[in-house]
């Protein structure tokens, strides 16, 4: 995490955004810069950043049409209790142009309950993986690795958040399904 131009606030804020900060991303690296001229480029060219796409190997044994409620954050902290998460299976394909539709109508009008999407889905006339991704309002999708032979092809998908159960995800995502589009 950088924090750029520290010149132009006072160090108490400085003090309290650091620890606001640290408290979300314990494990983060938080660097502190005053400006353009003395950004910590030396220190950042040391920073080495892999992207993960195998990812869910947890859920290769979970059944398709399957929901599965994961429970509450084990966090100490009381502001994170409420934190659920839902796991969503499917063994059909999705429609990918409603998939993305309607997620995006889902995150945008809960993003205050809706943390964050993580997904692995198929499409039948590829072997690569299409992950899905969600923060905030934000919908990502992108090819991902090949599935493997021994890879059982299912769309999984993955939401955090709270008050989760109150949605209508499942139902959504039942109808995004391809032979559920009209």
């Amino acid at each position: 995490i950088i924090i750029n131009k520290t010149n132009d606030v006072h160090p108490t804020y400085l003090d309290s955004l650091y620890n606001y900060l640290a408290n979300l991303n314990p494990l983060a690296k938080t660097l502190y810069s005053k400006g353009t001229m003395e950004f910590p480029f030396e220190i950042i060219e040391d920073i080495v950043y892999t992207k993960k796409i195998e990812t869910f190997s947890f859920l290769k044994n979970l059944s398709p049409n399957k929901t599965t409620i994961l429970g509450q954050s084990s966090f100490g902290k009381s502001h994170l209790k409420d934190i659920s998460t839902r796991i969503y299976t499917f063994a059909e394909e999705f429609n990918f142009v409603n998939l993305f539709l309607g997620l995006s109508k889902l995150v945008g009008k809960y993003t205050n309950r809706i943390y964050r999407v993580k997904g692995i889905a198929f499409k039948k006339n590829s072997d690569k993986k299409i992950i899905i991704q969600a923060v905030g309002p934000r919908i990502e999708m992108s090819y991902g690795s090949q599935w493997k032979q021994e890879d059982k092809k299912l769309n999984t998908m993955v939401f955090i958040g709270k008050e989760l159960d109150s949605l209508y995800i499942e139902r959504l995502l039942t109808r995004l399904l391809e032979n559920h589009s009209n």
